[in-house]
């Protein structure tokens, strides 16, 4: 990240810290969660609304609204340092997103397609999010 390949150097990270919680037991994890925090790096990736809020959990829990509207693209912060902008670009655009991205639209296809088959179809939406 440091020679600007934000995207390259997120991905690495995500990688690493994946690689490092597999190889550890619970116990072992929360030591080294402490310890990561203390970490420049750390500081560096709250400057990313998305990854600060996921840290905060102002609403108790992680995927609030805010951060779906973040992962979906309907909403950018607006008041992010240039390298908290391409954190956020490269955070929102790893896998996790992407997946979550592909879920919705085809979660937002399926009515339609039952619908053109299924004569008077009907549509049970549990946990559907906020929009």
């Amino acid at each position: 990240m440091a020679h600007g390949d934000t995207m390259g150097g997120v991905n690495s990270l995500a990688y690493e810290l994946l690689m490092l919680r597999l190889s550890q037991s619970d116990a072992e994890w929360k030591g080294c969660i402490e310890t990561l925090r203390q970490h420049s790096i750390f500081g560096l990736l709250q400057q990313n609304p998305y990854m600060q809020r996921a840290f905060t959990k102002p609403r108790e829990y992680p995927g609030d609204a805010v951060m779906m509207d973040y992962v979906y693209g309907i909403e950018r912060p607006e008041t992010i340092i240039p390298i908290g902008a391409k954190i956020f670009e490269a955070t929102t655009s790893l896998s996790k997103g992407k997946s979550v991205r592909a879920r919705r639209k085809i979660l937002a296809e399926r009515p339609d397609s039952v619908g053109a088959n299924v004569n008077r179809a009907s549509v049970l939406s549990l946990g559907s999010g906020h929009n």
